[in-house]
């Protein structure tokens, strides 16, 4: 199973279609684009309140979201930026937090 990190560029790549999605609708794509098998996504987060790959793509979303890779049109709905295209033209084997950080200032929000 991937950490958070490894949830980006799949997450990216689901929204690349520039469709505003709720995040309900577009977290099992992403396990899909992530290649986890059925046991991963039945797997729980040890306090048993959460499926721990959606857990993680939410961490992943938000990031991308505070770095302007993703915008938030409504409440609970996301869709990818041009910044977020420009991660997956740069990154396209996968990003860490770190990558990101030192990418050219393009990106809001990274200090």
């Amino acid at each position: 199973m991937p950490n958070w990190e490894g949830f980006m560029i799949p997450t990216l790549r689901v929204l690349d279609d520039g469709i505003v999605r709720h995040w309900r609708e577009f977290q099992p794509l992403v396990a899909d684009a992530a290649r986890l098998t059925e046991t991963q996504k039945q797997e729980m987060l040890p306090s048993g309140s959460q499926v721990k790959y959606e857990n993680r793509i939410g961490w992943a979303v938000s990031f991308l979201t505070n770095v302007g890779a993703l915008s938030r049109p409504k409440r609970g709905h996301y869709t990818i930026t041009d910044a977020g295209r420009q991660l997956i033209s740069l990154f396209p084997g996968g990003v860490r937090e770190r990558d990101i950080r030192r990418a050219p200032g393009w990106l809001r929000g990274v200090r």
